[in-house]
Formats: C-alpha cells, sequence, structure tokens
C-alpha cells in the first residue's frame, strides 16, 4: 500500500526544450501543494504515454538540432515582401542563435530562479535599422493581436501577432507595416498613438508630416506642420470611444511641436481641417484629451495647459519637471488628470463643472521621487478613479484619487522601472533593476508570475483579451511578447 502511494503521488513536468517528461526533485508532502510546472493541456502531472526515450538519446537528439539550428542562424532568412522594409534592415540579433544566448526565464512562483527554467513559446519583434535603439511598444487597446512599436532615429512600425502553434523556445514575428512619414522617405517617427477604440492610429514626424493609419496599417490621409512634431493624440475619453458610432462621429486630433505650438485638426471624412491652435513657450512633450472638447498639454520645464476648443477657455498650472512630465494622464472617464513630475507627490487635477477651471489635489506617501503611474482601466467603475505608482522608494502605492487616500501599498525588492495595470484590473506587472517583470494580483497584491531577461525592463503593454503580455528593455529594440495562458496560477485568476 504504501509503495503504491508513493508511485501514485510521483510528479512529473515537461522539459519546454526536450519535450521529455522529467521527475519533479521537489519533496512529497501531504500538507503542501505540488507546485511544479506544467505544460497547459497536461494537468495531472503524470509522463505523457508517448514519452518511452531516454533521458540520453533525447540529450543527444537535442545536440544534434541545436547544432543544425545554430549553423542555419547566422543568416536568417525572412520573408519581408509587403511589410515595408528590405534584406538590407536586417539584423542579426533576429537569429535564433541570438535568441538561445540571450534567455528568458520563469521565475517565482512558477519556478526558483536558480533553476534557470528557460521561457519557452515567446515572440520576439523583428529588430530594423540598428539593435541599439531605445523603443517602446503598446499592443492595440481593443484588439488583441496588433502591437505599436516606437523605434528612436527610426520609423515606427506595426506588427500583428498569429499564434500559429509552432514549438519552439521563441518565433521571430515579422513587421505587419511600416509607417513612413511618406512614400519616399521612411523618415524618423517622434510619436504614435492609438486611437482610444483601436481602430486608427497616428504618426507624428520630425519632418512635420501627420499620418493617420488604419489598425490594419494602411495609410489613410496625412497633414503637414512648419516643425517637428512632438506630441499627438486623439480626442475624447476611453469611456466616450466604447459609447460612440467610430465611423460616424467626426473628431480632432492634437498635435504638438517642438516650436511649443499645439495645432487641432478637426478630421472629418478621413481629412485634416485645421480647427483651433494656441501656444507654450517651450518645445511640447506630452498631449492627453479628457474629452470630446478638451485637451491638456505640457511643455519642457513642467508647463501644464488644459484648453477647451469650443470655448476658448484655459487653464495653467507649473509643475516641478526639469525637462519633461514623465506622465500626464486621464482616467477612464476623464474625471481626473494624474501627474508625475520631480517630486515624491502624486498631483490630480480636478476640473469643475466648465472642465477647464479645477482644483490640484497633492497626495503624498512615497519617500522619494516618483517613477511612472498607471490608472485602473475602468473595467469596474467603483475602481476606475484607482491608480498604482511606483517611486525611488522601492514602494508601490494604490490610490483612490476621489476619495483622496491611499488604499494599499507594496514593498518591492528592486528599484522599479515600470508600472502597468492589466485590462481587466486584476493584475498590476512592475518592471524593475532586477531585470524582471513580477505580476501582483489585485488587490491582495500577491505575485503571481515573474519573468527574467539579461536587461532592464523599461516598459510593458498588456494585450486587451490579457493573453499576452509585451516589455522594452533599456536602450535596445529587444521587445518580447510573453503568452501568459501557459502559466496555471495565471489563467486561473
Amino acid at each position: 500500500m504504501q509503495k503504491a502511494m508513493i508511485y501514485i503521488y510521483l510528479e512529473y513536468h515537461t522539459d519546454d526544450i526536450t519535450g521529455e517528461q522529467i521527475l519533479c526533485d521537489e519533496s512529497f508532502s501531504f500538507f503542501r501543494k505540488h507546485n511544479c510546472f506544467r505544460k497547459l493541456g497536461q494537468t495531472h502531472g503524470l509522463p505523457l504515454s508517448h514519452s518511452n526515450f531516454t533521458h540520453t538519446d533525447d540529450k543527444d537528439k537535442l545536440d544534434k538540432s541545436n547544432v543544425n539550428n545554430n549553423s542555419s542562424a547566422v543568416k536568417p532568412d525572412f520573408d519581408l515582401s509587403n511589410t515595408g522594409f528590405t534584406p538590407e534592415d536586417m539584423l542579426e540579433t533576429n537569429s535564433s542563435l541570438f535568441q538561445l544566448n540571450h534567455p528568458v526565464y520563469v521565475g517565482p512562483p512558477q519556478r526558483r530562479l536558480s533553476d534557470k527554467w528557460q521561457l519557452y513559446g515567446y515572440h520576439k519583434l523583428f529588430e530594423y535599422k540598428s539593435a541599439n535603439l531605445s523603443t517602446t511598444c503598446h499592443f492595440n487597446p481593443a484588439y488583441p493581436g496588433y502591437v505599436l512599436k516606437i523605434v528612436e532615429n527610426a520609423p515606427s512600425s506595426l506588427y500583428k501577432l498569429n499564434d500559429n502553434g509552432k514549438a519552439s523556445i521563441c518565433e521571430i514575428l515579422l513587421p505587419h507595416a511600416k509607417l513612413s512619414s511618406n512614400k519616399y522617405e521612411p523618415g524618423v517617427t517622434t510619436c504614435s498613438k492609438w486611437r482610444p477604440d483601436g481602430v486608427a492610429l497616428c504618426t507624428g514626424h520630425s519632418d512635420g508630416n501627420v499620418n493617420l493609419w488604419s489598425m490594419e496599417g494602411h495609410y489613410m490621409t496625412s497633414v503637414r506642420v512648419d516643425a517637428a512634431v512632438t506630441a499627438v493624440a486623439f480626442s475624447g475619453s476611453r469611456a466616450y470611444w466604447n459609447e460612440v458610432d467610430a465611423a460616424d462621429v467626426p473628431y480632432y486630433v492634437a498635435v504638438g511641436c517642438a516650436t511649443g505650438e499645439v495645432l487641432v485638426y478637426k478630421v472629418e471624412n478621413n481629412k485634416f481641417k485645421i480647427f483651433k491652435r494656441y501656444s507654450h513657450t517651450t518645445c511640447i512633450t506630452d498631449v492627453e484629451w479628457k474629452s470630446p472638447t478638451v485637451v491638456s498639454s505640457t511643455s519642457m520645464g513642467g508647463n501644464l495647459v488644459l484648453y477647451d476648443v469650443t470655448s476658448d477657455s484655459s487653464k495653467e498650472l507649473m509643475l516641478s519637471s526639469v525637462n519633461n512630465v514623465p506622465f500626464m494622464e486621464w482616467d477612464y472617464y476623464g474625471r481626473y488628470l494624474a501627474i508625475v513630475d520631480d517630486t515624491e507627490i502624486l498631483k490630480v487635477y480636478k476640473p469643475k463643472e466648465n472642465e477647464v477651471d479645477g482644483d490640484l489635489v497633492l497626495l503624498s506617501g512615497h519617500k522619494a521621487k516618483l517613477i511612472g503611474a498607471s490608472w485602473y482601466s475602468g473595467t469596474f467603475e467603483k475602481s476606475s478613479c484607482r491608480i498604482c505608482t511606483i517611486a525611488m522608494d522601492k514602494q508601490m502605492i494604490v490610490w483612490d484619487v476621489a476619495a483622496e487616500c491611499l488604499v494599499m501599498s507594496l514593498a518591492l525588492d528592486q528599484m522599479p522601472t515600470t508600472v502597468s495595470v492589466s485590462p481587466n484590473d486584476s493584475l498590476v506587472a512592475i518592471g524593475s533593476y532586477g531585470n524582471s517583470v513580477k505580476m501582483y494580483a489585485l488587490p491582495n497584491l500577491t505575485l503571481v508570475c515573474s519573468f527574467y531577461d539579461q536587461t532592464v525592463p523599461t516598459n510593458v503593454s498588456w494585450s486587451a483579451d490579457r493573453q499576452h503580455l509585451l516589455y522594452n528593455v533599456f536602450n535596445l529594440q529587444r521587445t518580447l511578447i510573453v503568452p501568459l495562458n501557459t502559466l496555471s496560477s495565471i489563467q486561473s485568476d
């Protein structure tokens, strides 16, 4: 009977690289749930029926496979037709050999970091121009699988994620479209932004071109301004775009320029028409819309202006910022404007009835300079006024800006770099100087998943269906899309 019980409780996990069923080395206990990692689809932990080869045989097969792969990985062969890119844009960092030399590991609670448990089945965005270019990527806010990539000193590009079921450590995802400045020159994209409903995106370029694209990367229309474009934004809050019929409603696009001017264009029937303009004294750094008619903008030095494009009323505030404001964003309904500047205080502007005049609220809780922030998604109206902040005191705080109070906090083991709340407000991802991206469950803030890279993550973005998470790393094009549906603790949430 004792032998039978031992046999029954033997557990196996699947090696994601070899496919071999390996007996788990965790000691058995009646009082602790066995927490070894198993591939999705094999929940019982017993060896698969076809796993009848030996460890030595499989290792030999893997070694031979790696030799073959490495010999051909130096010169990757990709079909770049219909993407706007050429073979000259190809970099060695797109090779599978490069990926094997820069593995990503699964961390606690799924695996001990000392196990060096390599992540399996992720995607890496195709790199072009130069590998050492700072990059920021954003998933489409409404349609899963579409990724906007913004590269320093290069044109932006659009990627479309298609899970083809291939079994490999890493798949290189080729670009779906190049978002060039014009048909003659790719130019340099200085800013890009999705429309909140995800059906369109806008790009601004150093030569003054402002282009409108469909979510598939098809060119729709453009306008040219007399200076380098530094910020673009679509009118309306996220709640507004979820309520209107996007096909029938005209809207505005605000364009910030290096000269300090903000130009507001009305877009109707895919045509730009100048509507209003106002100015700062220095270069525009960010533009965000509160509603279909009220826009906010910041400039170098920390100057914040709120402007109503229909009534021409405005409000100006000075923030504590030497260069640019790291974070300025309205909540889901456009009721509160959260601002992160060069201080340890979260500033929240609360407009009154006329949507421009209001009160500036200061929320103190951090003991060092703020780094970034992320609003709750607005899935639930009760929590739409909550926001997460991270700071140099190695702390994350969740605030209720309506009640002007601290809700909960979390002490971090490493200095954070970026924070992002998932689309359904169930998880928050935090990148850190520990080369990690950690995901915590909301509202209890328990660690549910972590990934460890070779470089510091600087930006995190969630897919709309919460099935994937992407992150960028410091001063590199390296962009990885991680599947979250293979991790049991994530999938069950």
